[in-house]
This record gives structure tokens, sequence and C-alpha cells, in this order.
């Protein structure tokens, strides 16, 4: 194994690999069990995803974990349904009510679990690699605070942020453990972010809009435990007390494009750091042979 090839090896490793699933979530969802708008209720979006290699398409559960520091969930736009139309078609809208505090700027988050399962049953459907595409983080103009979303640091998407990203990466301890979280930043000026004046049914103008404000993230070998994530709001600097309801939206389309070049995060996980070791230790080995 020459220096070349080892190279070629790690430069793999660090490019988005194709063939993830797409999902939609274009249904309505459908209260499994617990009481609606309580933690420990669960929710199931049906037909999201066709399952790799023809097993048929599969549902996503969406379970309410936890509700800190003032949070509390209500369900998108009307009785459990998810926005249709316009650019939030088939995205999964989650829209918590958060109060904010001032002048210490509490931070307000609600934690969920999303897992993917079998059509109509409860068999986790492993080792798919899911794509999703997370947009809207960010302010009000006028109001100092900022959206809030955090992936469960255990897991280890690869991240990839646009090149005219305003958003800044944080870790958040919530009651399921630590988040890499994903923020403006509250020790600045607020009031300028925001894009709400945007016509949302013009697909590419929103797209261009959002970009300093949107993650996507590559889920790769999903467990059956699914994966673990936060949204929330932080109050800013400013002497402000409000309640307010924000929608965050997931799309796992594929059809969000950055506007520009992408700044990509790969967080191998403990197998890849596994395989360069023993490239670089049979690297070494062969040099010491020479």
């Amino acid at each position: 194994m020459n220096v070349r090839f080892l190279s070629l090896i790690l430069m793999a490793m660090c490019t988005r690999l194709p063939g993830q699933t797409l999902l939609n979530f274009g249904t309505d969802a459908v209260l499994e069990s617990g009481t609606a708008k309580t933690v420990n209720a669960v929710y199931r979006y049906q037909n999201v995803g066709t399952i790799s290699g023809g097993g048929g398409s599969f549902d996503a559960m969406l379970t309410l974990i936890a509700e800190t520091n003032g949070a509390s969930y209500s369900i998108p736009r009307g009785s459990n349904q998810t926005v249709v139309g316009g650019v939030n078609d088939g995205k999964f809208n989650l829209q918590p009510t958060y109060i904010g505090e001032s002048p210490d700027g509490s931070f307000s988050f609600v934690e969920f679990n999303l897992k993917f399962v079998e059509a109509g049953t409860n068999t986790a459907v492993i080792g798919e690699s899911i794509e999703l595409v997370i947009n809207d983080i960010d302010s009000n103009p006028g109001n100092n605070f900022t959206d809030v979303f955090g992936i469960h640091a255990d897991f280890t998407p690869q991240i990839t942020l646009s090149a005219n990203s305003e958003l800044v990466q944080d870790t958040t301890a919530g009651v399921q453990g630590s988040y890499t979280t994903f923020s403006l930043d509250t020790t600045q000026d607020l009031s300028s972010y925001g894009n709400i004046s945007i016509d949302q049914s013009d697909q590419q103008a929103f797209e261009i809009a959002q970009t300093p404000y949107t993650i996507v993230l590559d889920l790769f070998n999903v467990g059956a435990d699914g994966v673990d994530f936060l949204w929330g709001m932080d109050s800013g600097n400013a002497a402000y007390n409000f309640d307010n309801r924000r929608g965050l939206l997931i799309d796992g389309s594929g059809t969000f494009s950055f506007d520009g070049p992408v700044i990509v995060v790969p967080e191998p996980d403990t197998a890849i750091l596994a395989l360069i070791a023993m490239c670089a230790c049979f690297f070494f080995l062969r040099l010491r042979q020479r």
C-alpha cells in the first residue's frame, strides 16, 4: 500500500456517500400511543420512504421525550397534520411553543426521538442511510432570540453547512445527554436576522434566503434506537419576555440545494477510525520492511 493509495482511501471516507434514502413526510401524523402534545406521546408518519433492495415502504416514529424550561410541544398547523403545499410540501414540521425570560437569556427546548420501522409495525428498519435537510434555524426581525437545532452527540452524521452559513456550533446538555447544536450567536444583535418576508411559494427564492440558516445531515446506518434531536429557542442579551411558537422544517426529499459551495464536516464513527488506524499501521510496517 503506497502513500497515494492511502490518500485515496482517506479522501473517500471524507466524501458524501451516494444512495441515501430520500424521505417524504407528506402524510398526516397519527397519534400511536400516549396523550397528544405531552411527554412520551408517539406519532407515526406513514410510508415516508422505501427500504433498500425492494423491501417495501417504512414509517417514521416520532416520540416526544422531554420539555425543558418552559417549552411545550404543539401539533403543526391543525390537528396532527404536516404542512402541505408550497415549499413546505412533504416536510416534517415541528412547532413547539417556547417561553423567553429576560434578562438571564433562558434556553427552552424540546427533545425528540425519530426512528424508522417497517410499514404498519414496530419492527425497526436497520442500516438505512437517511439524508435530512434542516432549515429555518434563524430568528425574527425585532426579536432577540435564536432557534436552536441539536443532534445527539453520540450520533455521528456527516454535517454540511453552506459557505455563507450564519450558524455557530456548540454543545448542549439535555435530558437524553449531550447534543451538538446549531444556532445564531446570541451575543450579537439578532434583530436583523430572519426571512419571514420571503414568499414561501417560490421554492428557489426561499432556498437561497434560507441557506445561511440550513444544515444537511447524512445519517448513516441508523440503528433500532433511531436518533435523538432537540429543537429550542435561546434568548439573547436584550431584556425581552415573550411566548413564541416556532416551526422547524425537516426535509428528507433532498431537493433543498445550497447556493454555492458547501463546507463538509465529516464525523467518522469508530469503525472508520479503526480502519484508518489499520491502514496507517500497515503502511508504516511496509516502510520498515524496506
